[in-house]
């Protein structure tokens, strides 16, 4: 009896301990730029972002746990602590040129630090509260990717018997669009004056 006790308490316990510690922001392509603001100025705060895939990152998503913790419980830090499932975000990846996982991103008054060492938790604190970020790599938040560019990216996917199939209807429309009308087709040219010759009173 005393060792179901046991075993339940431990699972009970192991349950809330893994929800209390689960407080970090999950980010998609969707939500990303209404949450952070990114490209315009952050003006939600800074965002540290942990860009993970689960077949290989569990280690890196447990501290991130705790690391989210710290942070809330920290009085002095105003950072937002997040992460992205790159397997189901892939917008994000191409917008940021992300390869290796995990990435560590901080997002900062328009400006991405791309924080290369892969520390425990007490690095990634010790950086925020030295602003240490300032010493890695940096460059202006990449604006989010427009209609025009997916659209494009999606037709060039496309076998080519697709495109020929869309391509006959445009080149036809624009044939339309180049074509005079025909009242401009058929309307007689107007005789040029300056060239008929000049009558003389008799």
């Amino acid at each position: 009896m005393k060792i179901w006790v046991g075993l339940l308490l431990t699972f009970v316990l192991g349950s809330i301990e893994k929800g209390f510690h689960d407080v970090s922001i999950d980010l998609t392509d969707e939500n990303f730029e209404h949450e952070t603001q990114a490209s315009t100025g952050a003006t939600t705060g800074d965002w540290l972002v942990l860009f993970y895939r689960p077949s290989c990152c569990g280690k890196f998503l447990d501290e991130w746990k705790i690391l989210a913790e710290k942070v809330k419980k920290d009085q002095d830090l105003t950072v937002n602590i997040a992460k992205v499932n790159s397997v189901e975000n892939t917008e994000l990846l191409k917008r940021f040129e992300i390869s290796e996982f995990p990435t560590f991103l901080l997002f900062r008054q328009g400006v991405v630090y791309n924080i290369v060492r892969k520390e425990n938790e007490d690095f990634f604190l010790n950086m925020l509260k030295t602003q240490s970020y300032k010493e890695f790599p940096h460059k202006p938040v990449p604006q989010p990717i427009s209609f025009v560019e997916k659209a494009s990216e999606y037709m060039s996917q496309l076998p080519i018997y697709y495109h020929s199939v869309w391509a006959v209807p445009l080149l036809a429309i624009f044939w339309c669009f180049l074509q005079p009308s025909k009242a401009e087709a058929t309307k007689p040219e107007s005789p040029d004056r300056s060239s008929s010759p000049k009558r003389h009173r008799e």
